[in-house]
């Protein structure tokens, strides 16, 4: 093998250790910041939504709101309606208010109840927690 093979094998397999580390660094970083959850985690989070499931038609669309903007750092919305989603099958969750129920599921348990009837939402009843049935009423 030519010392120019040689050299060009040696820069590949570099770059391929390289790139293995940054690989792996990132994934701990975002293990970190996000940890995956555990079963007992999810467990704990889908038993918030029992009674909620218990006033919902057995089948159907719901809309679903929520207080986690989309650029936040440290949650991520569409993980808070996906598990409210696997909460409440086999009803389904569409995020929006152009539904006669809705579902919210806020940080805040206590959210700006104003602001949610200026957006035409009526709460029926709350759940504790964060979770929040509403009638939508068309204006």
């Amino acid at each position: 093998m030519s010392n120019f093979n040689r050299s060009r094998l040696q820069l590949s397999i570099m770059a391929i250790i390289i790139c293995a580390v940054l690989i792996n660094g990132y994934v701990l970083v975002e293990n970190i910041r996000f940890p995956e959850k555990t079963a007992q985690d999810i467990a704990r989070y889908e038993r918030r939504f029992i009674e909620l499931r218990r006033q919902l038609p057995l089948r159907g669309v719901i809309g679903f709101t929520t207080d986690v903007g989309k650029n936040e750092e440290r949650e991520d919305p569409d993980a808070r309606k996906l598990t409210a989603q696997y909460s409440l099958a086999p009803v389904i969750i569409v995020e929006s208010l152009d539904y006669p129920l809705v579902a919210g599921h806020f940080r805040n348990p206590s959210p700006d109840l104003e602001t949610c009837r200026q957006m035409g939402l009526i709460r029926l009843r709350d759940f504790g927690n964060g979770i929040i049935l509403f009638r939508h009423e068309s204006r």
